[in-house]
């Protein structure tokens, strides 16, 4: 059984019965060795992924895990961006209408927060801290508009901005005596 078949049938589980995500996990992943043994590291990748698709934020997971990503854009569901140090990437997945509004229903549901044509636009603040804005169409275009940004796991000094051409030295002694 393919990844993803393992995938769609832990989701057609999980709507047919109110179970708890890692029993279905663990059906899912029962299901897929009766057809095919599976090593521990592959068996590992499709109980990660399985928890993205039915608990986690699919996809965007992975970059919500990453604590070097600052930001996480998405401007329609072929294009989706990521910034790590500054430098913003493209990321090469797609997202259909349907797994972006579903990942952001996840992200919204600890919020009390609520996306429709009423509210077309939402402001909130993720579990993590992370900030989420969320805008929909009439207010954009065509499609769904998400922007993450996540809190720095470590914050930067002077030193550091110095050290990245930020600033030159001559501006952070600036700034040293300034605060003084």
């Amino acid at each position: 059984m393919s990844l993803q078949e393992t995938v769609k049938f832990a989701r057609t589980m999980a709507r047919q019965k109110e179970l708890d995500p890692e029993i279905v996990i663990q059906s899912a992943i029962d299901n897929a060795l009766e057809n095919q043994p599976l090593d521990i590291a592959a068996e590992a990748q499709i109980r990660d992924e399985l928890r993205n698709q039915l608990v986690g934020y699919g996809p965007l997971q992975g970059l919500m895990d990453d604590p070097e990503i600052e930001e996480i854009w998405v401007n329609r569901p072929d294009q989706v961006f990521f910034a790590r140090a500054g430098i913003s990437r493209s990321m090469p997945i797609s997202l259909d209408q349907r797994t972006l509004r579903v990942i952001v229903e996840r992200m919204l549901r600890s919020t009390g927060r609520r996306l429709d044509r009423s509210s077309p636009f939402v402001d909130a603040s993720l579990t993590d801290g992370s900030r989420l804005h969320v805008v929909i169409p009439e207010i954009t275009s065509k499609f769904w508009s998400v922007n993450i940004r996540k809190f720095p796991s470590r914050v930067l000094d002077l030193r550091d901005l110095v050290d990245s051409g930020t600033l030159t030295d001559k501006q952070g002694e600036y700034l040293i005596q300034a605060l003084a």
